[in-house]
């Protein structure tokens, strides 16, 4: 019966450290959390909300052929905005926070490209519900699952 009092000792001890848990692996995958949002939204032109935050304009295709934006082709009318032009805004990404107690964290950049988003698009740094989840299926629970695992029969 030692192993099992051990056992559910270690359980209490463990339900403690749930949220430095999570906010270990978003920490350790703060990378590809980021390329989420950059390639998962931001490429598709999809905000927060999980709408797609606008589409360009005929004229646009143009404008960056001659300003030699790569793949300027994914900028024809009509298809929803990428955010590469410049690139400053997708390349300037970091997490800024993580919250355990909450389980959130906020992804940002650089100052004035984040309050022009926030003007022209709305709030365009948080993930959507489906990148939300994929965070959570792909990253957050096998990582926890493996550190309780390890910890359950630590004694």
């Amino acid at each position: 019966m030692a192993i099992i009092e051990d056992a559910l000792s270690n359980l209490k001890s463990i339900k403690k450290m749930i949220p430095q848990y999570g906010k270990e692996a978003i920490l350790e995958n703060k990378f590809t959390i980021i390329e989420r949002l950059k390639n998962w939204q931001w490429a598709k032109g999809i905000g927060s909300d999980g709408s797609v935050v606008g589409t360009y304009a005929d004229s646009t295709e143009g404008y960056a052929e001659a300003d030699n934006v790569h793949n300027s082709h994914l900028k024809s009318g009509g298809s929803p905005y990428n955010f590469y032009w410049s690139g400053d805004a997708a390349e300037n990404l970091y997490l800024k926070s993580v919250n355990k107690t909450k389980g959130t964290f906020d992804i940002s950049t650089i100052a004035a490209k984040k309050r022009l988003f926030d003007e022209e698009f709305g709030e365009m740094f948080d993930l959507t519900d489906e990148q939300n989840d994929w965070i959570n299926e792909n990253i957050v629970e096998p990582y926890m699952a493996k550190k309780i695992e390890e910890k359950l029969f630590d004694f």
